[in-house]
Parts: structure tokens; sequence; C-alpha cells
């Protein structure tokens, strides 16, 4: 499965990008020049240093953008240049992600308000619309303070909100879990695995997370499978927010050697 992230910079990144065309290609001074203020210093470096390259020397293009990840930076390549980004959008080949907003709180009423999908949550099924707006806000605060957190799922081909996934630091348990969450109708179709998979690639791959955590409740067999099948460890059960669980692990080491 290919995920595809897209971010507000690269679609800012296009829009002066077209401004600053010249004979349909795009003049790095001149890119550099009309980037938005908060990309620019980045977009001179990377665009200053990829211009010098001719095809040929392509190899030392990648070698020098494997370098800067493994620094912490974050990069797309398209089109033989670089777009340096905050993520805020994942795309699978069913779903797309992007960080709430508190217009979504109608729609996410629809299953943070359902007692069936919310049985196996500490927090239980939101009473109102008032409190997921709530659950909303301080999802966006946190993405506000880490650039992750529980994001909006939708179907992509109709844009319909169906459920949320994500990551939520835990700092009273000492990892950053993994959640994932889905509207009834969407049940038993592959899709919360799909998510899931996306956000572990994330967390390693584009926020650096060292170590994964994820816990359910022992009888939440879906979940269950769903987190053996991407290579979490049980490490022990307990009690996890005042709910019985089964708490699970992923380590970047341990994924970078099995694949």
């Amino acid at each position: 499965m290919e995920v595809k992230l897209e971010t507000y910079a690269q679609i800012r990144y296009r829009r002066w990008a077209s401004r600053a065309s010249v004979g349909g290609e795009v003049a790095p001074e001149r890119r550099a020049a009309t980037a938005p203020r908060e990309t620019r210093e980045s977009a001179e470096r990377s665009l200053a240093a990829l211009w010098r390259f001719k095809p040929k020397d392509a190899p030392s293009v990648f070698s020098r953008l494997a370098h800067w990840l493994r620094r912490g930076s974050q990069a797309v390549v398209t089109n033989n240049r670089t777009e340096w980004y905050m993520q805020n959008r994942i795309e699978t080949d069913r779903l797309i992600l992007r960080p709430f907003e508190l217009r979504d709180a109608d729609a996410a009423f629809g299953w943070f308000g359902n007692a069936v999908v919310m049985r196996f949550t500490p927090t239980g099924a939101d009473k109102s619309i008032e409190q997921t707006s709530a659950r909303l806000a301080g999802y966006q605060s946190h993405q506000n303070a880490h650039g992750f957190s529980k994001w909006l799922v939708m179907e992509r081909h109709s844009g319909i909100a169906i459920g949320d996934a994500g990551l939520l630091v835990l700092p009273e348990y000492g990892w950053v879990d993994i959640g994932f969450r889905f509207a009834q109708p969407h049940w038993s179709k592959g899709l919360a695995t799909e998510v899931a998979s996306a956000w572990v690639r994330a967390a390693f791959d584009e926020f650096h997370v060292a170590k994964l955590g994820a816990f359910a409740h022992p009888e939440n067999l879906a979940s269950l499978r769903i987190l053996e099948k991407l290579g979490f460890r049980i490490e022990r059960r307990g009690i996890v927010m005042g709910m019985e669980s089964i708490v699970f692990s992923l380590d970047a080491s341990a994924r970078r050697e099995s694949h």
C-alpha cells in the first residue's frame, strides 16, 4: 500500500510556484524570492543545493536527502526538487486524513456519541455535540504542541467523515499512543488496518517517534488483531485510564529490522 503525504506548505508552494513560473518551469531564484515567509529560508537552501546538480548527479542528490532526513528534517522529492514542510495530510488507497477542525464536531459526534463504537474507550461515549467539540479542541491543542494528534478520517472517493485515528502523547504512561476508531457502517472492511499502518509509517518515518505504545480492552478482539498484524508486541496487562487493558509496544528499530 502506498501512502501519500500532502501538506499545507505544499499547497502554498504550488500557488507561489505558479506565480513565479517562467516558460512552464520555475526559476529557482524567483521561487525562493516569492516563497511564503515561513518556508523561504529552507526553500532557498534546498533549491540552491539541488539546482547545482545535473541528472548524472542524482545519486548525490538522494544521498544528501537521506542525510537530511536522518538529521530529522522532512522533505518530499517532486520533479527533482525538494519541498520542506510540516505534514498535515495523509492519503492511503481509500482514505484521507487531516487534523480536526471545530466544524467537524457534528459529523464526529456520529461515532463519538455512539455507545457501541465507544464501548472500549475509557471515557465512554460523548453525551452531546458540545462534549465532542471540547474533545476536538483538545486534539487541536495537542496538534499545536506536538505536530500530530488524532486526525479526522474521510473516505477518499466521497470525502465523507467516517472516523478518527492518530497519535497522542501520554506522559503519565510514558509512550506515544496510536489509536483508531470508525463509525459502525465502516467496520470489517480493513480500513482500521489501513489507517493504523499509515500512522505507524508516519510516526517512525515522518515524526521520528522512537517507540509507539497502544492499549486495548481484552475483549476488543478486532483491535488486538490489528495491533498484532502491525508487529506490536504485548508488554503487559494492566489498568490504563481506568480500563482493564492489554498494553502493546513497537520500537522503530524493531520495525526497521522486520522490513
